[in-house]
């Protein structure tokens, strides 16, 4: 997290410069720290409630999870196993990490909390923060989840120098005497006036976080409440245009080679840390979507990824195979709560398999014939027919070119995967397909417990335009099932009704986020209805000329292309 490294590398210089500054009686620093003129090392973590719950019972007793727990140096709590890294700057460093895995060991290997023997830097002390209680009460507070995590860091740093807002251990506040009282009350009076010094110094708007927390919110924890944000007043919030961004991916945020970059992953990262919701809106199966983004840490596609930022996992919102399979804000799937079947129906299945087989083997007339009912081929495409039929004649590939989307698995035809299948497993991560041996029985599997929610033909891009589609178009005429393309060389047979913007429009509602709040970024055909439904539209530099027709009659903000950090580009305009 680049950004989030380098504002919390000013927040330490910020206390320290308030400490060497302070002659506050209350300032109480241990002698087991290291002296406020050295280098100093802050050991920061990003973890899950569940952890955060067990270091909370381990060292204070408390079996509850809280936001934030800080362990100066020479205290209990020292002895974490946390990451630290060598100083490289004028005052302080950090680490910050993400808590994966409890029994994970991590400390650094030249470095850990209980080792601080480097000549030019010393360990300040731990601070833990449980990212998903962040989440929850920077959106109580109306703020970014960056911001939280910001004044939390804030509120953890002046504990680590010594100033404390809790009572002695074991002490009822109602038990105190009158002594004790107003030591705790002024001590707890200092710490806030420090939180409010160093939050100027930042060129923060408002009160410190004491300032805003009730004083039985200090009793027991160092868990802070607010009611009202604080906003850097070095960013403009009138800046934000969106509370919300649909991606797509294939063409628009994945590159030329069907991966996540590191621009576009860290832009991505820096929008969820800001609050914004980031829900991808794509054609892929769930499973390949989980693996992309798993590879850049943006995924929780298991448990070991409690307490990270991500933008996809099973329990997030997404929207796959064309908003045929959809999940709502909890990753609940909520396609059974959208008009019209999902599911395609075994005549629907049974046509697209034989156009499929028709693509490698040909003989078009013969499945036009028992497609069409009896109807003739328009003129037009008998015409194309002739003259690409040697594009089938040529074929000797074995397999059908076809793949059929279950939800989280596929299936295919023939002895052997086509390599249109096969390519589309390793490059485009979808699930590996099941193979039938025969057509009769794929179509029998759909007709029984294994119904299609959508099917995937592969052919060359000018067999589709003029033979293809035309034809699938006129044989699935009033059925509940109709075509669509997001790549030149698949045609999508999918459930009519069925597209990203019904889906789309079902989790804005669940996150309740009005469409005007609301940006899209698409470049295909199957990104139409999505992108006339958003608040805010954005095409690709590489968009189909076609998209950008249906969509000249809307204020649409263009960037580059999927190649060059288009989504980049349009999280930097839209959310910050």
């Amino acid at each position: 997290m680049p950004a989030l490294e380098s504002r919390t590398q000013q927040i330490i210089d910020a206390a320290l410069a308030h400490a060497r500054a302070s002659d506050d009686e209350f300032f109480r620093y241990a002698a087991a720290t290291p002296p406020l003129d050295e280098p100093v090392e802050v050991s920061i973590m990003l973890c899950s409630d569940a952890r955060m719950k067990a270091l909370n019972a381990e060292w204070r007793g408390q079996d509850k999870t809280t936001d934030v727990l800080a362990f100066p140096v020479g205290v209990p709590g020292d002895d974490l196993d946390l990451p630290v890294m060598p100083y490289d700057n004028d005052v302080s460093d950090t680490y910050l990490m993400e808590d994966e895995d409890e029994d994970e060991d991590y400390s650094s290997p030249d470095s850990s909390p209980s080792d601080s023997s480097s000549p030019d830097s010393n360990l300040l002390g731990d601070i833990v923060i449980a990212l998903p209680t962040a989440s929850r009460n920077a959106s109580s507070a109306h703020h970014s989840l960056t911001t939280e995590i910001e004044l939390l860091l804030v509120h953890g740093i002046l504990h680590l120098l010594g100033y404390d807002h809790e009572p002695p251990p074991d002490v009822n506040l109602e038990e105190m005497d009158s002594l004790e009282s107003v030591e705790y009350l002024e001590r707890a009076a200092a710490m806030a006036a420090a939180e409010r010094a160093v939050l100027t110094s930042l060129g923060w708007s408002g009160d410190g976080l004491l300032d805003r927390a009730s004083t039985k919110a200090t009793e027991a924890s160092s868990t802070i409440r607010i009611g009202e944000s604080i906003t850097p007043s070095t960013r403009s919030p009138g800046r934000r245009k969106v509370d919300a961004l649909f991606l797509d991916l294939d063409g628009t945020t994945l590159d030329a080679n069907s991966r996540l970059s590191e621009e576009n992953a860290d832009a991505i990262e820096a929008a969820l840390l800001e609050g914004i919701h980031v829900v991808v809106a794509t054609g892929k199966a769930r499973p390949a979507v989980l693996e992309l983004f798993e590879e850049v840490g943006l995924s929780s596609s298991d448990s070991s990824s409690a307490g990270r930022v991500t933008a996809v996992g099973y329990d997030r919102p997404g929207i796959f195979l064309q908003g045929i399979d959809a999940f709502g804000a909890s990753g609940l799937r909520i396609t059974e709560n959208l008009p019209g079947d999902p599911f395609l129906d075994v005549r629907t299945t049974t046509t697209a398999i034989e156009a499929a087989m028709a693509v490698t083997r040909g003989g078009w007339a013969k499945w036009w014939e028992s497609a069409s009912n009896g109807r003739s081929m328009p003129a037009d495409v008998a015409r194309a027919v002739e003259e690409l039929e040697e594009i089938a004649a040529s074929c000797s590939v074995p397999g059908v070119p076809l793949v059929g989307f279950l939800g989280d698995t596929c299936v295919s035809v023939g002895p052997e995967a086509h390599p249109e299948v096969v390519d589309l497993h390793e490059r485009y991560r979808e699930p590996l397909s099941k193979l039938f041996d025969s057509p009769e029985e794929a179509i029998a599997a759909a007709a029984s417990e294994a119904a299609w929610k959508k099917g995937l033909i592969f052919a060359e891009p000018e067999l589709i335009t003029r033979v293809l589609r035309p034809l699938m178009d006129a044989a699935l005429e009033g059925s509940p099932a109709t075509t669509m393309q997001a790549i030149d060389t698949m045609l999508e047979v999918v459930p009519r009704g069925f597209n990203k913007a019904v889906a789309a429009s079902a989790v804005a509602s669940q996150l309740g986020i009005p469409v005007e709040r609301i940006g899209a970024v698409g470049d295909g055909e199957n990104d139409r209805e999505m992108l006339l439904w958003a608040g805010r539209p954005v095409l690709v530099a590489n968009a189909a000329p076609t998209l950008r027709d249906a969509l000249s009659q809307r204020d649409v903000l263009s960037v580059s292309a999927n190649d060059q950090g288009g989504v980049a580009e349009a999280i930097e305009r839209l959310c910050f």
